[in-house]
């Protein structure tokens, strides 16, 4: 199923190539193949992230929103350390769905990714303010 998942998402990972039908009909495809996902699959998964393109990454982030799926919560957790500002953006939203009982200590536990979040926040625009702030309001709860 990885395969099945890394080509799909793959041609959607030139920059070119990034337009509506991503966002309408490709995510929503790429989730359900992900809601498929094997263990074994989710570690190849895991493991293959760091080489994968900064956009396929980024597409890959904006996927994940299963909040009891851990193998989710580690892969965004894994993208979000990155230096991309869209990728920082996209795992914050996803990861917004994350904050749970269950999965707030592991979140917090990483702190260079909170302060990472704060330092970029007074940088940013409105909209992108306005999720990270979200993002660190959910976690103060």
């Amino acid at each position: 199923m990885y395969d099945k998942f890394n080509q799909y998402i793959t041609e959607f990972s030139d920059e070119n190539s990034k337009n509506d039908f991503w966002y309408d009909v490709g995510a929503i495809r790429a989730t359900e193949i992900l809601s498929k996902f094997t263990q074994q699959d989710w570690e190849v998964l895991l493991n293959e992230i760091s080489n994968k393109t900064v956009e396929w990454k980024r597409n890959l982030a904006y996927c994940l929103d299963d909040a009891n799926n851990i193998y989710e919560l580690r892969a965004l957790l894994l993208l979000i350390d990155t230096d991309d500002e869209e990728l920082i953006e996209v795992c914050a939203d996803s990861l917004r769905s994350f904050i749970n009982a269950e999965n707030k200590q592991l979140i917090l536990s990483n702190k260079s990714l909170i302060e990472n979040i704060r330092i970029k926040m007074n940088c940013c625009g409105n909209a992108t303010r306005a999720v990270f702030a979200d993002f660190l309001q959910r976690l103060s709860n």
